[in-house]
């Protein structure tokens, strides 16, 4: 069950190739978390969009610039009619947040530069006994330059956010 929706909440979940067309077609749901590899997420939101839903997508946009037109593109169509978030849970944490605040009021004078890490795990590839190429390849994806983007597009992207939320510009 969803927190808070209790035991008798219904629940959908669809896995495979037409699972975005199948969510779009399922008339008891109005809000789809996407969580698929970068590289689908034009298309899937697309789908999801196109079908009335409401969508929150896990950050990037797209794995490249095309991608990311589309998605610019979707964003426009959408303007006022649906809600549509992407994951970039940073900007959430109580710790960025008040940093943030404090350098836009001046704390530390004005910003000249900025300069960050993005520290992560390794994630360990998840493989199953069994798998074919392609299972292994989507199971794996974020190491799948076409699939991810790269660890920049992928992972550094949370940092040039930051970059971006506290410099007020891009």
């Amino acid at each position: 069950t969803l927190a808070g929706l209790g035991r008798d909440a219904i629940v959908h979940r669809f896995s495979g190739k037409n699972s975005p067309q199948e969510i779009a077609n399922c008339k008891d749901v109005d809000f789809v978390y996407a969580a698929t590899p970068c590289y689908y997420h034009p298309e899937h939101v697309r789908i999801i969009t196109d079908a009335g839903k409401h969508v929150y997508i896990e950050k990037p946009a797209a794995t490249d610039v095309k991608g990311c037109l589309e998605m610019i593109k979707i964003g426009k169509k959408i303007d006022g009619k649906l809600s549509a978030h992407m994951g970039f849970q940073v900007r959430y944490g109580a710790y960025f947040q008040e940093m943030t605040k404090l350098l836009h009021e001046g704390a530390i004078g004005d910003i000249a530069c900025v300069n960050g890490f993005y520290f992560a795990s390794d994630l360990g590839m998840k493989d199953q006994p069994g798998d074919s190429p392609t299972a292994r390849k989507l199971r794996n994806w974020i190491y799948d330059k076409v699939l991810s983007g790269d660890p920049i597009v992928e992972q550094n992207c949370h940092i040039i956010d930051a970059y971006n939320w506290v410099m007020k510009s891009h």
